[in-house]
């Protein structure tokens, strides 16, 4: 197993003459690991009754249990886009998503990027014997998603035990703990992938990261504190946060960085110090755009993939959970551009691709918001009105009743991968509910995947299957050719019974 003092061990490394922090990662993945599942390990989910058919796929939704789940402790896996980038077969009303079980309940899920080495990291979070989430346990196979958890966890809640070296006892180190952790995000991917992970409960407060995440087990590298001398915050500097993001776009400074918590938003910037680096600037913070209330996961953050120097920002330190922010000249400086008012409370924000829409998360349905890409921001013509406000819409589906609701109470909105790498037909993946809807399985949630046009803002009906080719008849040579049947993908995927997260948990995970 690779650990902290291995001949190439992830470190960190203070900057001279300030007081950034840097990560450095080096990847161990030409070793040979000696791993210890938590659990058997299933690098196969299986397709049983039960599942989705579209078990190749490539739009893919994983829901972690949360502490929800109703005896069950693990992911949930829903495959919504097929290979033929249309949305999969519908799975019926009373179905089930495919799992995965884990060794205990699963408050966080997170897919890296592709690394140097072409490999993908993933990571989830777990509960410890306490019933607080702190175990950071590795996850093989997040990029074909036959995933499977992989060795011993890493608990961020205790002192990690100092590698001995030659002749001497192993020892404890003095590092910063967190009892639960409330939010995970990934920096890089591979042989440099780094997993973040913050609580509100951090001691000191800090963000920690996490290393050796391609041979398990993971292993403490260091932390960043958020008080630097190279920056004087206008908030305190050590108040309890709860969210960690990492924008997923570069800009020619560098890499934002989002810490959150009830009374304030702060920025870094993070650059590249070598080639498996990472430094860490605190650059600015805001006292208006903190939470308010707890947030698990995601925090009512929304980056613009096209443009590192944009988010957007859902509610307020105040508590006006219905204010959307546009933010500007990150990842150096925090600039409210732009406020809007939306229907319900904020509960999710994803940035559509080309960065001129969002699809927003709310109580009341999704809104879908324009004005990203500029400096003012507005609400578009809702695809669906939602019963709930004519600002906002709601997907209409057979519930697990065999019923028609309409999904208005929105957890999460994501944007996934392109179908067929074209610019339309980007789908838009909601988790929510509908009000009075109870399913026999006790999750009462439902996961639905549309299509939808990054370009407009728009949801284009989606593109029909291929006619089939003519195929012999197998029992007369010269027979006349009998067409095989080509169902229609249906306009909306729905896969009901899905798990409802706690309140203030964003934690789905789309790819």
């Amino acid at each position: 197993m690779a650990r902290l003092f291995l001949t190439r061990p992830r470190i960190f490394a203070i900057g001279l003459a300030t007081a950034t922090l840097a990560f450095v990662a080096c990847g161990h993945h030409n070793t040979t690991p000696t791993v210890t599942p938590t659990v058997t390990p299933t690098s196969i989910v299986s397709a049983g009754p039960t599942s989705s058919p579209c078990i190749l796929s490539v739009g893919v939704a994983f829901e972690p249990d949360a502490g929800n789940g109703n005896g069950f402790d693990g992911l949930q896996i829903t495959h919504y886009e097929g290979n033929d980038t249309n949305t999969c077969s519908v799975v019926g009303p009373t179905a089930a998503p495919a799992t995965v079980p884990f060794a205990s309940s699963v408050n966080g899920f997170v897919i890296g990027g592709v690394g140097p080495d072409g490999n993908v990291d993933s990571v989830a979070v777990l509960e410890n014997s306490l019933g607080n989430y702190s175990l950071v346990q590795d996850v093989f196979g997040a990029d074909s998603a036959l995933i499977a958890p992989v060795g011993l966890p890493y608990d961020a809640s205790v002192q990690p035990t100092a590698a001995a070296t030659s002749g001497a006892a192993a020892s404890a180190t003095t590092v910063p703990v967190i009892p639960n952790i409330t939010s995970v995000t990934m920096l890089g991917g591979g042989s440099t992938g780094l997993a973040l992970i913050v609580g509100p409960a951090a001691s000191p407060p800090a963000i920690v990261a996490v290393t050796s995440l391609e041979n398990a087990p993971p292993v403490y590298g260091l932390s960043v504190g958020y008080n630097q001398s190279t920056y004087t915050f206008t908030s305190a500097p050590n108040v309890p946060r709860s969210i960690l993001a990492v924008d997923g776009a570069t800009t020619s400074v560098g890499t934002a960085a989002f810490a959150r918590g009830t009374a304030d938003l702060l920025l870094f910037e993070i650059t590249s110090v070598s080639v498996s680096g990472y430094q860490f600037n605190a650059e600015a913070d805001d006292s208006k755009l903190g939470t308010d209330v707890a947030l698990t996961g995601a925090g009512n953050i929304g980056w613009d993939p096209a443009d590192g120097t944009r988010a957007l920002i859902g509610g307020t330190t105040g508590g006006n959970q219905s204010e959307l922010t546009l933010v500007t000249g990150l990842p150096t400086a925090i600039t409210e551009t732009a406020q809007l008012t939306l229907p319900g409370n904020i509960t999710s924000i994803s940035i559509a691709p080309q960065g001129d829409y969002a699809a927003v998360g709310t109580t009341a349905g999704i809104v879908i918001v324009g004005g990203v890409n500029g400096s003012v921001l507005t609400i578009q013509t809702p695809f669906s009105v939602s019963p709930l406000s004519s600002s906002a819409s709601a997907i209409t589906y057979t519930n697990c009743n065999g019923t028609s609701s309409r999904l208005t109470n929105i957890y999460s909105v994501r944007f996934g991968s392109y179908a067929g790498g074209s610019t339309v037909n980007q789908f838009l993946v909601a988790l929510g509910s509908a009000p009075g809807v109870t399913c026999g399985s006790g999750h009462n949630a439902t996961l639905a995947a549309l299509p939808f046009d990054p370009a407009t803002g728009t949801t284009p009906a989606p593109t029909a299957a291929p006619t089939a080719s003519p195929v012999p008849s197998p029992t007369a040579v010269g027979a006349t050719p009998t067409p095989v049947p080509t169902p229609t993908p249906p306009p909306v995927f729905v896969q009901n019974n899905m798990i409802a997260p706690p309140t203030g948990a964003d934690l789905l995970v789309v790819k």
